[in-house]
């Protein structure tokens, strides 16, 4: 009809490429881990992929969506890019390895009171290599992920938790940056609260009225009054 509003809809068809995307997932906590990694093919290409990997993990099995190709027994990719884009998702295993557990106690008196409650936490160590920057845990990552347990003063309210050390004689502290190469036990260390406790002096009154007396006494006595 003349006069009436017409909505034009343009469709573009793909005609460059699509992406093969990795996708890697932690098998024991099912949670996605490391980098999103897209690979561009031409529509129709041959696909390889190579299984690039996650620090602190083994492959252990692997999907296509949609099916469009398979993996070799490392997890390296081959297959046909499809008229869309490819999901290649990994599950991979923990390598025992690189995954260390972390316990925390009560460090040695004086700063032993207080409580901590028992628990432990397993953390991805630091292997000093250019490939654990940015992904081996810091204290700061285990504590956002809960893995630190909440220490108790005892007798409160005397007495403050004042932090994590890395010896039980709370020499060495532990930093929010700070990451461990091994199995480690953090020690909390536990002061007196100063708002609770008071300093008392004593004075030698005792012992200046001691000293007055006997200048007293010779005084008398060089005098004649004493003999």
């Amino acid at each position: 009809m003349p006069n009436q509003d017409v909505t034009i809809r343009y469709e573009y068809a793909n005609t460059t490429g699509y992406f093969a995307v990795q996708k890697f997932t932690d098998s024991t906590t099912n949670e996605r881990i490391g980098n999103l990694n897209p690979i561009s093919f031409a529509n129709a290409a041959a696909m390889n992929v190579p299984y690039t990997g996650v620090y602190g993990y083994l492959f252990g099995s692997a999907t296509a969506n949609p099916a469009a190709g398979t993996f070799d027994a490392a997890g390296n990719f081959t297959g046909v890019m499809p008229s869309a884009n490819v999901n290649l998702d990994y599950q991979l295993n923990r390598d025992p390895g690189y995954w260390k557990t972390m316990n925390f106690a009560v460090a040695n008196a004086p700063y032993n009171h207080g409580v901590v409650p028992s628990s432990t936490f397993t953390f991805l160590r630091d292997d000093h290599t250019a490939a654990a920057s940015g992904n081996a845990y810091t204290f700061q990552h285990i504590i956002d992920l809960g893995g630190v347990p909440t220490p108790a003063a005892n007798p409160q309210p005397y007495y403050k938790f004042e932090g994590w050390y890395l010896d039980a004689a709370a020499t060495t502290p532990v930093t929010a940056g700070m990451t461990f190469d091994n199995d480690v036990t953090l020690y909390a260390k536990f002061v007196e609260d100063p708002a609770y406790w008071i300093d008392i002096n004593f004075a030698s009154e005792i012992t200046e009225a001691f000293q007055l007396l006997q200048v007293s006494i010779h005084t008398m006595t060089t005098s004649g009054v004493i003999s």
